[in-house]
């Protein structure tokens, strides 16, 4: 458990200035007056009071260099003060000296007390000089003074008081303030996620440190205090010498990566920073350390992963072009035969063979484009996709080109025409070749599941968001089901029959590759019989 960082009772630095400074002035005083009253004025009370102040002050000044506790000195050096000063105005003393007592007493008590202990020595002054003015009064004694002065004198006490009254005021709501400003700090230096460190900035030694450090380093609260890193042993000695020096000679140090060792001997790696701080008016540094062990071999795993994922992918990649290209072997020799049987031997073949090697053939030919499809596919990840700026619009505008003259965009439309609404395509930004591809297979697409529409529609559009442009093709069309959405973009998953739709069920896988290489999205959404929506993102440039 971490220390409080200043005790009340203790002495700090501003203390000892004020503290030095009262008992340098309290000592002159008595030993001035003290020989004026001797040798000059006479009167053997004043004589005696100063002589008594003077041993008390200095007695009092030893003790407090030896115990620190700095509220008990301050209040023996008030009561002798009160004491000394009654005593003056009692006896006349004050005009004899003037009135240099109060005004060495007075600030100092100001400075010295606060709180209530404040109020008690000031009340105990005014108490006393109202004691002596009631004796005085009833001629129990001798009254040095007239009516004038002692109203001045009680004036001025009394403004004094409330200035006093006020200073306190002040000085306890800022001292509230420090007390809450100093619990906030404890409250973040404990909880802190990142280990957070105070040393000496004299010896380097370690003055306060948090859990998160402790727990970082494996080390308890005891074991660490009054001690510098070097001597701990959790820091290397090249690293400590480059930490100082470097510290001295910029004053701060930023993001130094070092090599830390645990009680256990267990390594860690971790960052440190070092700003200098003053505490209690000394001077001193505070770190701020990120223990990133995990993070660097957290970092690690994943390069060895990525690495080992572009290794399947390229056997992937090489295993899905062999064997595409060893299939159509096979293939063209099943299409040559069925040719040759079907030229030579067809007049031999009733009805139902014709209409089996009918469907050979036709099976051959959808094969043939799956292997064709596979091909496209795993090329996609081979070679750098070349990115240039693009007008959408003017891509668009010839992929549908392509698409009238192939008669395509009007293919099988029972009734009706179909209308293609083009709204306004932003700009975009890559490999102009596979963006095509990917414009091609989503139209196409669109085309075909709204072909037995009455009155299919298909637009195509864009939108800015974020740091990316979103492009989409809608339609009218058959749309999907959302609950079989996740095999919209693999490879080989088809939604719709052969019967109802032809296709080989690439496309889409294909335009998902094209758009990842890109580094950006795409998803889609559908209804049964409520049209479908194609989307895609591009990063902006």
């Amino acid at each position: 458990m971490s220390k409080p960082l200043t005790n009340n009772n203790q002495i700090n630095d501003p203390n000892i200035a004020i503290v030095n400074a009262y008992t340098l002035i309290a000592v002159l005083y008595c030993i001035t007056f003290f020989l004026l009253f001797y040798f000059v004025i006479g009167g053997i009370f004043l004589q005696a009071v100063h002589l008594a102040g003077l041993i008390s002050f200095l007695v009092n000044y030893a003790v407090l260099k030896k115990t620190d506790n700095f509220k008990r000195a301050t209040n023996i050096s008030l009561a002798t003060g009160t004491c000394i000063v009654i005593s003056l105005f009692a006896t006349g003393g004050w005009e004899k000296t003037g009135i240099i007592w109060a005004f060495t007493y007075l600030p100092f008590a100001l400075f010295l007390s606060k709180g209530k202990q404040g109020v008690f020595w000031m009340l105990a002054l005014l108490s006393g000089f109202v004691v002596v003015v009631i004796l005085q009064a009833f001629k129990l004694i001798p009254s040095p003074y007239p009516f004038i002065t002692l109203a001045n004198f009680f004036g001025a006490m009394i403004l004094f008081n409330i200035l006093f009254f006020l200073f306190l005021k002040a000085a306890n709501l800022t001292e509230v303030q420090l007390k809450e400003s100093e619990e906030r700090f404890r409250k973040v230096f404990q909880l802190s996620p990142s280990g957070i460190c105070l040393f000496s900035a004299e010896n380097f030694q370690i003055i306060d440190i948090n859990k998160t450090y402790l727990k970082m380093i494996g080390y308890q609260y005891e074991d660490i205090i009054g001690k510098s890193a070097l001597e701990i042993g959790y820091m290397t000695y090249d690293d400590h010498e480059i930490i100082k020096d470097t510290f001295i000679k910029h004053g701060t140090l930023d993001n130094y990566e070092f090599t830390f060792t645990k009680k256990t001997g267990e390594k860690g790696t971790a960052i440190f920073s070092l700003d200098p701080i003053v505490i209690n008016g000394k001077p001193c540094m505070i770190s701020v350390v990120y223990d990133i062990s995990k993070r660097l071999e957290a970092e690690e795993q994943k390069s060895k992963l990525l690495l080992d994922l572009e290794k399947v992918n390229s056997e992937l990649e090489s295993f899905s072009y062999s064997v595409s290209h060893d299939l159509r072997a096979p293939l063209r020799t099943i299409s040559g035969y069925t040719y040759i049987l079907e030229k030579n031997h067809g007049d031999n073949i009733n009805d139902d063979g014709k209409s089996l090697m009918l469907l050979i053939k036709k099976e051959t030919l959808r094969m043939g484009q799956l292997i064709d499809d596979l091909l496209s596919f795993s090329r996609l990840g081979k070679g750098e996709i070349q990115k240039t700026p693009i007008e959408i619009k003017d891509l668009v505008d010839s992929v549908l080109l392509d698409f009238s003259d192939t008669g395509l965009s009007n293919k099988k439309i029972e009734n009706g025409s179909r209308k293609i609404v083009i709204h306004d395509l932003l700009p975009g930004f890559g490999d102009s070749a596979l963006l095509r591809q990917v414009f091609v297979n989503l139209i196409s697409n669109a085309i075909k599941f709204s072909r037995k529409k009455d009155h299919p529609v298909i637009e195509i559009g864009s939108f800015s968001e974020d740091s990316e442009n979103v492009y989409y093709v809608k339609d009218n069309g058959v749309g999907f089901n959302m609950l079989y959405y996740d095999k919209l973009f693999k490879v080989f998953q088809r939604l719709h029959g052969q019967e109802e739709f032809e296709g080989t069920g690439i496309g889409l896988a294909i335009i998902s590759k094209i758009i990842s290489r890109h580094g950006g999205r795409v998803w889609a959404e559908g209804k049964v019989d409520g049209g479908a929506a194609f989307y895609f993102s591009l990063p902006k440039p």
